[in-house]
């Protein structure tokens, strides 16, 4: 299942999908679709960057 990894400044979060890779959605359709964790809940995309363990 697709997981959220960070979120953006501007309304974007990153979406890890598992073998397909990673890619950007909007922050409506990441709640549209009930990716887990809660949009609100998603790191800044800053924070996840200077931590290279999560990649």
């Amino acid at each position: 299942m697709a997981k959220g990894i960070a979120r953006t400044t501007n309304g974007w979060a990153i979406v890890d999908f598992g073998l397909a890779g990673k890619a950007p959605i909007p922050e409506n359709i990441y709640r549209d679709n009930q990716y887990v964790p809660d949009f609100d809940d998603l790191p800044l995309e800053v924070t996840v960057a200077s931590d290279s363990s999560q990649f």
